[in-house]
């Protein structure tokens, strides 16, 4: 790798976990296509942005820490399902076609990334425990999912799990964010595990991903200072038109 690769990867990372710990998606709706786009082919692309997305996440999240903006008992009770899913997606990922799910998936993120536009104004108070008690019983389901469309998708599940925190556990969107990068961590961590343990990760790819990991650590302190200091309602209908706009770029990635 030469000096210009090394600032390309670099600067990839910092991009990348800008904009991933903004919105709480950990980056690899950029990483992904760039990787394909420099060269790694789809088997591999997504495993190396799991492995940069564990540094975004880790990164953001002690930042959102000292913001108390993490609900630690949803993530903690969301986790182990998610990690349950990307186990199933990493898996998924290397034995079927991807076209028909990111078809559903990025319909899926259209509907909901239009929902979170025209909802009328959040506000910045928690809802009441008892608003929200009925939607841990679909923990099970949208843990799963997420951990799924991390692993096989390759973009940490934050595309699920911030609108799921946000419309169903009914937590602000600051909140929702910072809980899904939280979640996160261990989502991927896990999904970059079984990539590994299935042979998709190899001393080159581990060193990229470390090069690209150096941007993202401080690109994440950068965004997710940003988020802090949004509104609420702006925040919300920034996040929903960036789902409806990256659904085009996830069909292109299945084809």
């Amino acid at each position: 790798m030469n000096l210009a690769d090394f600032f390309l990867f670099l600067s990839l990372g910092l991009a990348a976990a800008i904009l991933g710990a903004l919105m709480g998606v950990g980056g690899g709706f950029l990483m992904v296509p760039s990787f394909i786009f420099l060269g790694f082919t789809k088997d591999y692309a997504p495993v190396l942005s799991l492995f940069v997305i564990i540094f975004v996440a880790s990164s953001a999240t002690t930042r959102y820490a000292r913001e108390q903006l993490i609900n630690y008992r949803l993530g903690l009770i969301y986790a182990p399902f998610s990690i349950a899913g990307a186990f199933m997606g990493a898996y998924l990922l290397h034995v079927i076609s991807n076209l028909v799910f990111k078809v559903i998936f990025s319909g899926l993120i259209i509907v909901v990334g239009g929902r979170l536009i025209l909802k009328k104004d959040q506000s910045d108070e928690i809802s009441h425990e008892r608003e929200s008690r009925w939607s841990y019983y679909w923990v099970i389901i949208w843990g799963f999912l997420t951990g799924m469309a991390a692993s096989f998708v390759g973009i940490g599940g934050g595309l699920i799990a911030v609108p799921v925190i946000h419309l169903f556990f009914m937590e602000t969107i600051h909140v929702a964010i910072a809980t899904s990068l939280f979640i996160m961590i261990f989502t991927s961590s896990f999904a970059t595990l079984q990539h590994f343990l299935l042979g998709y990760m190899d001393i080159t790819l581990l060193l990229t991903g470390l090069i690209v990991a150096i941007g993202a650590i401080t690109g994440s302190q950068i965004g997710s200072k940003i988020q802090t200091r949004l509104k609420g309602k702006t925040l919300q209908r920034m996040f929903g038109g960036f789902m409806i706009g990256i659904a085009i770029p996830l069909l292109w990635l299945g084809a």
